[in-house]
């Protein structure tokens, strides 16, 4: 079904002996395998690496990267640091797509075959996800926006763009900055899978909306955005805080992160591609209110 295009995956873990065992069968069941998967363990201090030795020990395309414990976990930048070092490990691998995997994410076994199926399909596809099938939060974002939790990578593309950004919001930046370099990035609705980790348990909501709000600021976003995306969160439990915390997080960032800001020519291609979803928006939300008795058309059209 995927053709001739090849993939490996990368997974960074930290304490992920729970989760990880399902993620392994997922992968093991797929009807393309990967020509390498490499698990990198970021300091667990569970069972972790008795997981990851097992499954090495059961196949010969999985291998094991232990990294030393730095005694904390480090949101964005430490997932990021862990995928280099397994994307180290693949200089020698014939992949033609990378992914991205994180170790609490399930799937049916037809899911990398159907996204590499969308990569020969469309040659310029640099970045695709599939969908979340359920989400704790509904994010104001577009199709064109793929999923942190399992994103694969066209390997040119990744190149082109230098990896993944040592930041959080780096699952954004990477979408962006291959846009820039006229790649498209595509979530497929279709294309199901399952994250078991409710987002941000590990450091708190509305410090995990903080840092997001941080990260836009870094990125350019404009005001304007931030706020409908905020007024938006308002709308799921539990109730305002998000939204507050994203918010307090970006008028953080534009009094003390002033030096941190991405280059200039990533923030004004960011802030052009904001201005038409919103003009777009705006288009959609009056057709609505015009053709009440019409059929509909949906967001995924914008």
């Amino acid at each position: 079904m995927g053709g001739s295009l090849t993939y490996a995956i990368i997974t960074p873990v930290r304490n992920e002996e729970k989760t990880l065992p399902a993620t392994i069968q997922c992968v093991a069941s797929q009807e393309m395998r990967p020509v390498r998967w490499v698990i990198v363990d970021d300091g667990s201090s569970d069972g972790t690496p008795a997981v990851i030795a097992g499954a090495e020990a059961k196949y010969n395309w999985i291998l094991g990267v232990r990294l030393a414990d730095r005694g904390f976990r480090k949101p964005g930048a430490g997932v990021i640091e862990a995928f280099a070092a397994g994307y180290s490990q693949l200089a020698w691998v014939p992949a033609d797509i990378v992914v991205k995997l994180d170790a609490d994410i399930t799937f049916g076994s037809d899911y990398f075959a159907r996204l590499l199926k969308e990569f020969e399909n469309d040659p310029h596809l640099g970045i695709a996800s599939g969908r979340l099938d359920t989400e704790t939060i509904k994010r104001f974002t577009f199709q064109n926006h793929t999923q942190g939790p399992s994103k694969a990578y066209r390997r040119t593309c990744l190149d082109e763009i230098g990896g993944l950004r040592k930041m959080k919001g780096w699952d954004l930046a990477d979408d962006i900055s291959a846009n820039m370099r006229g790649w498209h990035t595509r979530e497929f609705n279709d294309v199901l899978m399952h994250h078991d980790r409710i987002e941000g348990r590990a450091v708190g909501v509305v410090r995990e909306e903080f840092e997001i709000g941080k990260s836009a600021f870094r990125m350019g976003y404009l005001v304007r955005f931030v706020f409908l995306r905020a007024a938006k969160m308002t709308l799921y439990p539990p109730y305002g805080i998000r939204g507050v915390g994203y918010c307090a997080g970006f008028l953080w960032g534009l009094v003390t992160l002033r030096n941190e800001r991405l280059e200039p020519e990533f923030r004004r291609f960011l802030r052009c591609q904001q201005r038409d979803r919103l003009r777009n928006l705006t288009h959609f939300l009056i057709y609505r209110a015009s053709h009440r008795k019409d059929r509909p058309r949906t967001l995924s059209e914008i």
